[in-house]
Formats: C-alpha cells, sequence, structure tokens
C-alpha cells in the first residue's frame, strides 16, 4: 500500500511538459492520499517559488469574453422579438410567416437583420396596436367586473317602479325594496 502512495506523490509532482516547472506547488504541494498539511501555502511563499496553475487568461480576454456573452444575449433577445413579431403580424400569411420564420432559422444572424431592415420600422406599431387591444380589454373587463350592467341602486327602484306601475308588485312592497335597496 505504501507503494501506491508514493506513486501518486510522484505523479501529483510531475513537471510542467510546456516549461519544466513544477505543477501545484512543487514539494511543499498536498499528495494525493494523507491529510493535508498546513504549511504548503506559507513554505512555497518563503521559499519563493513560481507556482503554475496551468492556464492563463488575461483581462482582456475577460473583456472579450463579456463582451461576446452579451451580443449573444442580445441577439437572443432580438431572435424572440423578431419570432414574436411574425407570429403575431396580422398581416402576414401563413406563408409569409413560415417563410420569414425560414429564414431567421436557416441564416440566423443574417435573417434577423433582413427581417429588421425589411419590417423594424413597422414592428413598433404592430406592438402599440397590441397594447392598445390589450388595455381596452382590461378597462372592459375591469368595468364588467366592477360596474355590472344594470346594476346600481337607480336601475333597481327604476325597475321596481315599472314593476309597481305594471301592479306586479304594491306600494307597500314598493317602499319595503326600495329601502333595501337604498341601504
Amino acid at each position: 500500500m505504501p507503494r501506491m502512495v508514493e506513486v501518486a506523490v510522484v505523479a501529483f509532482h510531475r513537471p510542467c511538459a510546456r516549461t519544466g516547472r513544477i505543477r501545484a506547488g512543487g514539494p511543499g504541494a498536498v499528495p494525493l492520499a494523507g491529510p493535508p498539511r498546513a504549511t504548503a501555502g506559507a513554505a512555497m511563499a518563503t521559499k519563493g517559488a513560481i507556482v503554475d496553475t496551468g492556464y492563463s487568461y488575461p483581462l482582456l480576454s475577460v473583456f472579450w469574453t463579456l463582451l461576446w456573452f452579451f451580443l449573444f444575449a442580445l441577439w437572443f433577445y432580438l431572435l424572440f422579438a423578431v419570432v414574436s413579431d411574425i407570429l403575431l403580424s396580422h398581416d402576414l400569411s401563413g406563408w409569409g410567416k413560415a417563410g420569414w420564420i425560414v429564414v431567421a432559422v436557416v441564416f440566423p444572424l443574417f435573417g434577423i437583420l433582413i427581417y429588421l431592415i425589411v419590417r423594424g420600422g413597422s414592428m413598433h406599431e404592430r406592438a402599440m396596436e397590441r397594447a392598445a387591444q390589450q388595455e381596452q380589454a382590461l378597462r372592459e373587463r375591469v368595468l364588467r367586473n366592477h360596474f355590472p350592467p344594470g346594476g346600481g341602486p337607480a336601475d333597481e327602484i327604476g325597475r321596481l317602479a315599472e314593476l309597481r306601475d305594471h301592479g306586479a308588485i304594491s306600494d307597500e312592497e314598493y317602499q319595503r325594496l326600495k329601502a333595501k335597496v337604498l341601504t
């Protein structure tokens, strides 16, 4: 059993083929078997050894990665906006919608750009029309739910007066129902 630990430690401390430096901290590094040494980092810092982490990622690469990430996110936003505009357009036929979807899928970047050039100016107008229709539907729903048609005390008193005038209810019933409506 001790032989396997020695082989693992030797393999763990093998020098890097590219630089020739010892990877993972050199002789003070934690072996694969056994408890970690508390002074490994301090011993390396005092010896002045160079620790090769095995990768290099400069700051400019970080900025380029962030730029590409945000461009990718922007492209997805445009893709969803364009596809939703295509599917919600009432002025396009089914074949027109299918054609634009195929263009957007087959030519991902250029398809989106072509759609924005050809139909991008009216995207805002269609979005405003949809928003106005949704707002109107919401207003009608709120009015219908909070102010029922034919509801309200004045309408009920008017119906009671009609019933009294036609002789369906007596004057006493009319007064009693009127007081009930007003309370």
